[in-house]
């Protein structure tokens, strides 16, 4: 997928290409944990050797405001993948409020808050999918 959508600028085909080259890396991560723990289990140390060219990519089209709110999903996953749990909260943020129905950029965001704090700083939209996301985080948080 990612050979054919390359060159492809739309909304739709940079957030395919991107996606598809994510899960591949991903799926070579796994891979090459196995083989490193010898079948018992994935290794730590194998990271997602397609981060840094996503990243680089990404990032170019985020600081051009080329992103939808499907693009913002995809580099918020990129920067949680790197560990960049600040940078993935602002660019999540804008995510959900571009596409508040994308439940999966909801539930990343609330994987890297760690704190009730955390929950009231993030800026979110006022839609009926917020709700949501507080049972979520009252859950995840205990708080309920």
């Amino acid at each position: 997928v990612a050979h054919a959508l390359t060159g492809c600028n739309s909304h739709l085909a940079v957030f395919l290409r991107g996606y598809s080259i994510y899960l591949s890396g991903e799926k070579r991560k796994e891979e090459e944990g196995m083989e490193q723990s010898g079948g018992k289990g994935q290794s730590k140390t194998v990271i997602n050797a397609e981060l840094q060219s996503l990243h680089k990519e990404l990032s170019d089209l985020h600081d051009t405001a080329k992103l939808d709110g499907y693009g913002l999903y995809l580099y918020g996953m990129v920067l949680k993948a790197m560990d960049l749990e600040e940078e993935a909260r602002h660019v999540l943020q804008k995510s959900v409020t571009a596409c508040p129905m994308n439940w999966g950029a909801w539930l990343d965001l609330a994987s890297i808050c760690h704190s009730q704090t955390q929950v009231q700083q993030l800026q979110l939209p006022h839609h009926w999918m917020r709700l949501f996301f507080s049972a979520h985080m009252d859950l995840e948080l205990q708080s309920n």
